[in-house]
């Protein structure tokens, strides 16, 4: 996942709130490989995959995601976690793209990107207005995020079930730390495209309560009502 940012005024582009934003977001890449959507990663518990930050060209930084090395077979055995996909347990690594890996990457990418829409819907409509449904399409769960009568956001369940998580909140919240410098005001987020899709790019402006929330405040979360 890319990361634009528009300012008024020149500044650093890479800096201690962008590397923040950037940990956050090898942080909730984590806990999507580890945890899945059921559970909270234990403490100590570390991802299957390497995060690298580096630069691509001037201004833009990708996380780049790697299986590690192979273990020393001398060295205690720990197990993957049970929500690891059974196929990426049997891979060795090797400088090869792992399809496994490279599927859940980019899966958990899509569920990221949704939930920091979900936060930008948030903090962008005042609480009263906003509210939220559950419904199903075919055998997919589904919320509906509702201003009034119009639909502003729609999301997997699962992906409403992770956005009310506290690590999780915690992780959106340093993806969001570059709005806590009131001079940006608009974060474009570009899915990397997958095979022949086509690229998409969505942009969250700033807010006084998305300032807020990046800063540490709580997100407020309507209830969750039946279609």
């Amino acid at each position: 996942m890319e990361y634009r940012t528009v300012h008024r005024q020149p500044r650093v582009i890479f800096d201690e709130l962008v590397r923040e934003a950037f940990e956050a977001a090898a942080t909730i890449s984590n806990v999507l490989l580890v945890a899945g959507v059921s559970a909270d990663v234990l403490h100590g518990e570390t991802s299957p995959v390497d995060s690298t930050l580096y630069p691509t060209v001037p201004g833009f930084y990708v996380l780049r995601y790697e299986l590690p090395g192979i273990p020393d077979p001398r060295a205690p055995k720990r197990k993957l976690p049970k929500l690891l996909p059974p196929v990426l347990k049997s891979r060795t690594p090797g400088p090869q793209i792992d399809e496994v890996l490279q599927e859940a990457l980019i899966s958990g990418n899509r569920v990221t990107v949704e939930m920091l829409l979900c936060v930008g819907v948030l903090t962008r409509i005042d609480e009263g207005r906003l509210s939220a449904s559950a419904g199903i399409s075919g055998n997919d769960p589904f919320v509906e995020m509702v201003d009034g009568v119009h639909v502003i956001q729609r999301v997997h369940r699962s992906t409403w079930v992770l956005l009310q998580r506290p690590d999780i909140q915690s992780s959106l919240r340093g993806m969001l730390a570059p709005f806590r410098d009131d001079q940006l005001y608009t974060m474009t987020l570009v899915e990397n495209p997958h095979f022949s899709n086509l690229e998409a790019a969505y942009v969250i402006t700033a807010t006084h309560r998305l300032r807020e929330f990046a800063s540490g405040g709580p997100l407020h979360v309507p209830p969750l009502e039946r279609l």
